[in-house]
């Protein structure tokens, strides 16, 4: 549930007793307002796309820090074993959350009659979740053979209990776009994880580090809902509430699942079919080829969601949003992923050590699924956006199929470099889907996609590659070498995007351009 906001803006009544603000209809800020302030929602769109991407940037900035130190005191082995026993949490959140939240979010009208509702939900399968962690800590150290994952499990258990237990008053903090109190929720919570993570890590060298960074997460989280926000709930349940909401959430509990096996399924097989170290190993690689990539779209979609439920009758204006989303995301994920790609080793060898060099080949595969996963992210906020969840699904389930129809083979003939593949081609697939099915909702054509995705991705590769060999050269490098390469990369590619845009999309270079005056005007 933990859901806030960043800054110290002062907080709105009307949003605390679930009512809306409202509507500042300013004037327009690019692309005939695809994400300007001619929305529904008014400034706020614009406002929470700021606050959004600079909250995400600091708690990621923040997550990244932690995982480099946390890389150079644990081995790949100790976070393979966390990663079995998060696999074990994942599998069980994803079977038992029904989406009542993300209903509650794209429903019209006033929610805050959905609140208790909600709240005893969650707290209720935050509890039956913690007790089957700790129920089946014994079962599965004995399964997978790690003695170790007894402890975890047990420990993540509490964790989950405690995670249950938020304010639910912070999804109107959602709601109402506040992405300034949901940095001050969730902020905290990850300098805690590290804090405590890496602390621990230090004195015990023991993976049980991340699992009290874990629980001081969500114990953080969970008390700075309250302080944010000044609703309370009342252990009050509706049936006939909760029934409404599940009957959107239930396309959401079919996609979170699907989802779950898709982006964590391919954990399970590793830890079975390979084992602990490269578990640790795979997970590595993953969380460094989606850090970035994802979240950056996520951001950007859990915006244009909000916004595009509010916009459902005017399928150009969300066509124009959806277009202009991708068109930021991606320029910001096609110079992360192909940085990740061209420079897998000599990042790898000194941002974490020598001990992780082996997952450079599955880091860079990876890299293409970071990529092409963050392009889909904006039509899956057309889809749920507009009501049409079931579109979402199917397509999961499709992805599904094929991912471990490949996987498994894969995973047994080339190791983790299989899986990666496997997963990325069905990825790749899947997409393909969405843009279709996204494109004909919206009456748009293929072409639409052609400047957003073809400039980032042409100025990205070319300027990588030449810093890259010119610079460092084969192996790793040097630490000032590797360091001048990638930022004489940024530079370069900031001119090409410049220059290609201006040239190939002049529409997209004045949306950018007006954006970014927009957010400068809003800061003075």
């Amino acid at each position: 549930m933990g859901v806030a906001r960043p800054g110290r803006a002062r907080h709105d009544p009307r949003a605390a007793r679930g009512t809306r603000a409202p509507q500042n209809r300013g004037a327009s800020a690019a692309g005939g307002g695809a994400l300007s302030d001619e929305t529904p929602s008014g400034t706020r769109v614009a406002r929470a796309t700021r606050w959004a991407s600079a909250a995400r940037g600091a708690v990621h900035a923040v997550g990244l820090l932690r995982l480099v130190v946390l890389a150079k005191l644990l081995g790949p082995d100790d976070f393979g074993l966390f990663g079995i026993a998060l696999v074990i949490l994942s599998s069980l959140d994803n079977l038992s959350r029904v989406g009542l939240d993300v209903a509650l979010l794209q429903r019209e009208g006033d929610p805050r009659g959905f609140l208790d509702t909600v709240f005893v939900a969650l707290a209720a399968r935050g509890l039956l979740l913690g007790g089957m962690l700790i129920a089946l800590a014994g079962p599965a150290a004995a399964w997978w053979g790690e003695p170790e994952v007894v402890a975890l499990l047990v420990t993540i258990g509490g964790a989950t209990m405690i995670s249950g237990l938020g304010n639910p008053g912070m999804l109107l903090v959602t709601r109402e776009f506040d992405f300034r109190t949901r940095f001050r929720n969730e902020f905290p919570a990850g300098v805690a994880d590290a804090v405590v993570a890496v602390a621990a890590a230090w004195v015990t060298r023991d993976p049980m580090a991340l699992a009290y960074g874990l629980f001081a997460r969500n114990a953080v989280m969970v008390a700075t809902s309250y302080a944010l926000h000044p609703y309370r709930p009342r252990l009050r349940f509706e049936r006939a509430r909760a029934a409404e909401l599940f009957g959107f959430g239930r396309h959401v509990l079919v996609q979170r699942f699907t989802g779950f096996l898709l982006l964590e399924g391919d954990d399970l097989l590793v830890s079975k079919l390979v084992g602990s170290t490269a578990l640790g190993l795979y997970r590595m690689a993953y969380r460094l080829a989606n850090l970035v990539a994802t979240e950056v779209a996520n951001v950007a979609a859990q915006i244009t969601f909000l916004a595009f439920a509010r916009l459902q009758t005017d399928r150009e204006r969300v066509g124009r949003g959806t277009v202009a989303t991708l068109r930021i995301t991606t320029l910001v994920n096609a110079i992360v992923s192909a940085t990740l790609f061209v420079y897998a080793e000599p990042l790898t060898y000194w941002a974490l050590s020598a001990e992780w060099l082996p997952l450079v080949p599955a880091l860079r595969i990876l890299c293409v699924f970071g990529f092409v996963r963050a392009a889909g992210i904006p039509f899956e906020a057309v889809f749920m956006g507009l009501g049409r969840a079931g579109v979402q699904s199917r397509i999961l389930a499709a992805q599904l199929v094929l991912a471990f129809a490949m996987a498994v083979p894969a995973t047994l003939r080339f190791g983790i470099e299989g899986t990666a593949a496997a997963m990325t081609l069905a990825m790749v697939i899947a997409t393909i889907a969405q843009a279709r099915y996204g494109l004909r909702i919206l009456s748009m054509p293929w072409r639409a996609l052609a400047a957003p995705l073809g400039i980032p991705l042409v100025a990205a590769a070319a300027a990588t590659a030449g810093p890259r060999w010119l610079l460092v050269g084969p192996g790793p490098g040097t630490l000032a070498g590797v360091g001048v390469a990638v930022v004489a990369s940024a530079l370069l590619y900031g001119a090409l995007c410049a220059g290609l845009l201006r040239a190939l999309d002049p529409r997209g270079w004045d949306e950018l351009r007006a954006l970014t005056a927009l957010g400068l005007r809003r800061q003075s």
